[in-house]
Parts: structure tokens; sequence; C-alpha cells
């Protein structure tokens, strides 16, 4: 049996792809002395049970919730930590954080994009501490359309932090095993959620159902065996409810800058379609590639969805994809079926996010 523990395997990709695990020291000094005063003064969203839902693990939480039902629908407030408040342009945290881009996530391990005393702890929004955030409160009609939306600077202090598995339970066991002040905004979240769900069926965007690999260790941190993580009802609620947040923050940019961050995914390229098709073909399905077979490609995904090699099937579909990227100019994401996206709701561990709020 191998000796290799997972510390080792981390320090062989931290080599292997030129990660920055290391703080330079301008940055150290910069870190220690940022620090925080708050007035007595309750601020407006402090009266609103904000919750955190997160792994079980996590440490840097940069979104929060909070949901009401209304008489014409719903009312959503996705607060997100206020890193700009304290990574400013020029500074030497706002550097190395630019020249890391994004924190990077291995078992066990995180190499950070903004140093600990930052993303884990100032801008982290922890419950029952008062934490800046950048809130945009969003109102929906009754189908989980969006109707009007703002954005307020403020501070907020959360309520709970929540896990998946714990609202997956909750949600399971009929709203029951939860009790505090933010379970009727939990419940509405759930209706809303269930509308967008209906929404995104609509648009005909793309969903892969693609298991993600895990690792259990033993008590010696050695690898024990692989597993598939299950993707949970309470993983698509959150996902959901951050692409609403992040689409008002593309179509505020829009609608007041001449240039911007975009999240752009562009029409798939016709070679990799036609690769694609005579894949499929080799496996007995007829899917010819042709526009409407590609608009109409998440009603391809469903029909495969009960074949034994639908996730060999799933990722072949992924493939042929373009990749997502950052532009300037907005040309609309062909997957999640949106005119206008951008990334808004992680600016602790993802730089993109940190320049659209500053924009915002």
């Amino acid at each position: 049996m191998s000796n290799t523990t997972i510390s080792d395997y981390h320090s062989k990709a931290i080599n292997d792809y030129g990660l920055s695990a290391i703080w330079p020291e301008k940055v150290l000094i910069e870190s220690k002395v940022i620090q925080d005063k708050f007035t007595d003064d309750i601020h407006e969203l402090e009266k609103f049970p904000f919750i955190t839902i997160d792994g079980e693990d996590a440490k840097d939480f940069d979104d929060a919730i909070y949901c009401s039902a209304t008489n014409d629908g719903f009312h959503l407030k996705v607060a997100i930590a206020d890193v700009s408040h304290y990574v400013k342009e020029g500074s030497s945290i706002n550097k190395e954080a630019s020249k890391r881009t994004t924190s990077v996530y291995f078992p066990q391990k995180v190499v950070p994009m903004l140093p600990e005393n930052l993303s884990n702890e100032l801008c982290s929004l922890q419950p029952n501490k008062r934490r800046r955030a950048l809130c945009v409160e969003i109102d929906f009609d009754k189908d989980g359309i969006i109707h009007k939306y703002q954005f307020k600077r403020g501070i907020i202090k959360s309520s709970a932090r929540l896990t998946y598995s714990q609202v997956e339970k909750f949600y399971s066991e009929k709203y029951q095993g939860l009790e505090g002040p933010y379970v009727d905004s939990l419940e509405s979240s759930f209706h809303l959620f269930k509308k967008l769900l209906a929404q995104r069926e609509m648009r005909g965007a793309l969903d892969f159902e693609i298991s993600e690999p895990a690792i259990n260790l033993d008590k010696e941190k050695k690898i024990k065996s692989l597993y598939q993580r299950k993707r949970l009802f309470s993983h698509k609620l959150i996902e959901e409810l951050m692409l609403a947040a992040n689409i008002v923050a593309a179509d505020f940019i829009e609608k007041h800058l001449d240039h911007g961050v975009y999240r752009v995914h562009e029409t798939p390229e016709s070679i990799k379609i036609d690769r694609l098709s005579q894949t499929l073909k080799r496996r007995g399905i007829n899917w010819h590639g042709d526009i409407e077979d590609i608009q109409n490609l998440s009603s391809f995904l469903k029909k495969i969805s009960s074949r034994k090699d639908v996730s060999i099937l799933n990722t072949l579909v992924l493939q042929s994809m373009q990749r997502a990227e950052y532009k300037t100019k907005n040309k609309g994401h062909f997957g999640l079926k949106f005119d206008r996206y951008t990334h808004f709701t992680s600016p602790i561990r993802r730089y993109p996010d940190l320049l659209v709020h500053r924009m915002i």
C-alpha cells in the first residue's frame, strides 16, 4: 500500500500547476492591519434573518439569503460579502488576488485567493457577527419572473450557518428538524426555487447531471476510496438563487456601463457538433445537430437521462460545448439560456466577482 498522504498530493499539485501558496510579506503586513469598526446603530438589513448554506467544512461564507412570500410573488435578498470595502485597488492584497484569480479547493486544504483573516474571518458572513455586505433585493412575480431589483450596501448579521445536508433533511422531512427565526424564509425560498426551476425548463437551459468525484481518507490521511458526491436539492436551491443575483448584476452593469465583466458562453462550433453527432450515431442515437437540435439540447439530455451510459453521454455533450469565458462585452450565455450573465456572488474566492462589485 502506498505511503503517500493527501498532503503529498497537495504539494505535488501546487508545484505542478505553479499555484501561489505562500503569501508575500507585503500582503501579510497589509492584511494584519485591516480592521473594522461598526457604529452601535442597527442597519436596516440586520433586521432580517439571513442564513448561509454551505458544505460542512466551509469557512469562507460569501453569500447569505433571505426570502419572503408577498402578495405579488416573492421578495429575495441575496447578501454578498463586501470584499471591495477591504481590498482596495492598488493594494498589495489586490495585486496578489489578481494574480491568484481564484481560491483552489483540494480535499482538506484550500489555497485561498485572499489572506485567511479576510477570507475566513472579516469578510466571511459568519453567524451572529456583524458583517459588511453588498445586497441585491429582487422582486419576483408568482411565476418566478423578475420584475425589479436594487443594490444596497449595508451590514447584516447571519442568523444561522446551515449545511447542505441540514437543509436537505429539513426539506425531505417536510420542514421538520430546524428551528429559528429563519424557518419561514427558508420555506419561502423552497417555493421560489420551484418557480425558478420551471422558468429554467421553459428557457431550455442545459442541466448536466455529472457526479462530482470525492475522496475518503483513513486516519493517517491516506486515500482510502473514491466515491461520487450526490447533487442535492439544497445544492440546486442555492445555485438557482445565485443565478438570479448574477443575472441582475449583469443587467445593472449593461445598463450603466459601456464595458463590464460578463460570463459569456457562446453557441457551439459546427465542427464540434458534427463530431458529437457522429459519436452519438455510433451509440445508436439519431441526433443530427442542426439548429433546432442545438436549441433543444436540454430536451435531448432529458431523453437520454434513463440510459445506463448517461454519464458518458453527458460528458460527450459537455465536451462539444464552447468554454465559458470572461468578456468585456455581453454576448449572452448559451448553456443557461440567459441574454446576459456575470459572476457576482463569490468575491472572496473569485477575482472577477470582485471586479463586478467595484463596478456596481
